[in-house]
């Protein structure tokens, strides 16, 4: 073998070992479930679920997926916790639900003829049921988790078959369901099991984000503009016009992928951006906060996308626990944490710890490796052409990504 051939062949394997080492350290994943400083979540990329801990960002794989090979991916994403189990939704809507056992680490299929898909956000709780609505169908899906029966409802007086729901709000015992493709908002009791529907406001032709606050829907929709909707009327009225010289990019005509009001403060995330913006509904005042390494530019997040970026909107989601909201960034895959008592931002740079001679083992069972393992070489192969991740600086627990915000009195 000549020179040139050795020094191709030596970069070809450092590229693959450096690959495989921001793969290792920084996991993709679509969704996660929060049990106060630990994150269960399934991996994007590899046949893994993961439980992360928060405190010193390590992540251990806790088992892999039954019936997939490791070439193949991982076919669950969304994932809610309830109790000592674990709902995974999958990413083909006609395949069924999957509950994980924590205490028992067993799987169980639930079968379920509907589209069974769905993202935590979208999933909520009432007397040891959850509740999972659905993207296209905008159906609902009751889990028993006593039993284990899963119950599919659908409003039978509107055919829905691309409803484009976004996101969701829940209010007493009633979910408010956005169904942009009949421009509806669907009401679904979750005591009576029963659907209503009423029309969305005149000056309204999209719900992106909706949160319920002092008895009024705050939306965004297809333009920079947020509103505030009192169901009752037919017309929602405009509260914030962002100003120009807030630099947003939109997706589809989509500005924010969340938004959430905590302490009279509006925080909401811009589809494509490195600044969080926070508007104080008392004082009317809007600051915006940028974070570090996040930076973006309409040329950047075209070249990105095209080469394997995973989201179509910057942070796929968004999620309050407690006094926390959580958020994953599909450029920098840093896991955000927003302390909304001290309003400051810590990044965790997740990285896996059960890795060993080059493999990933799921974890020891009373001392004895399982005969299970992986080859980590699969997962490289993967992502050798799945994406193309640019990794800036190093987010660590505890570091303050932007500064304190002052609290209006």
């Amino acid at each position: 073998m000549g020179r040139k051939e050795q020094l191709t062949e030596r970069k070809e394997y450092n590229r693959k070992t450096m690959l495989g080492k921001r793969i290792l350290k920084r996991p993709f994943f679509y969704d996660w479930a929060n049990d106060d400083d630990t994150v269960y979540f399934s991996m994007r990329y590899y046949n893994a679920l993961c439980r992360a801990n928060l405190r010193n960002d390590q992540v251990e794989i806790m088992a892999t997926f039954p019936g997939i090979s490791n070439d193949k991916g991982n076919e669950y994403f969304g994932i809610y916790k309830y109790k000592n189990y674990l709902l995974l939704g999958p990413s083909r809507s006609t395949d069924d639900f999957l509950i994980y056992d924590i205490s028992n680490s067993q799987f169980q299929r639930l079968p379920n003829e509907g589209e069974n898909s769905f993202y935590s956000i979208r999933v909520f709780e009432n007397s040891n049921c959850l509740y999972t609505v659905s993207t296209k169908t905008a159906e609902v899906n009751r889990i028993d988790l006593q039993d284990f029966s899963v119950k599919r409802m659908v409003c039978d007086e509107l055919f829905i078959d691309d409803a484009q729901v976004m996101n969701v709000a829940k209010v007493d015992n009633l979910i408010y369901i956005p169904v942009n493709q009949k421009k509806k908002m669907l009401i679904f009791n979750t005591k009576q099991e029963e659907f209503q529907y009423c029309d969305f406001p005149c000056n309204i032709s999209l719900i992106a984000t909706i949160y319920f606050y002092n008895d009024k829907f705050w939306i965004t929709g297809e333009t920079e503009k947020i509103y505030a909707w009192d169901i009752n009327k037919t017309e929602a009225q405009e509260v914030i016009n962002i100003p120009d010289d807030v630099e947003l990019y939109y997706e589809r005509n989509i500005w924010f992928g969340y938004s959430y009001i905590y302490n009279e403060s509006l925080w909401l995330f811009p589809a494509f951006a490195n600044t969080i913006l926070k508007y104080d509904i008392l004082t009317k005042k809007l600051d915006k906060f940028e974070l570090a390494g996040e930076e973006e530019s309409i040329e950047k997040i075209e070249e990105e996308l095209t080469n394997g970026r995973p989201f179509a909107i910057k942070y796929g989601i968004v999620k309050r626990y407690k006094n926390r909201l959580f958020f994953l960034s599909s450029k920098t895959r840093i896991f955000y944490e927003l302390d909304l008592f001290a309003n400051n931002v810590y990044g965790h740079d997740l990285q896996m710890i059960n890795v060993y001679n080059n493999q990933i083992y799921p974890p020891l069972a009373n001392g004895i490796m399982s005969e299970a393992n992986y080859d980590l070489q699969s997962l490289i192969r993967i992502m050798k052409y799945t994406t193309n991740v640019e990794i800036r600086g190093n987010g660590i627990m505890g570091k303050t990504i932007y500064s304190n915000i002052n609290k209006q009195n």
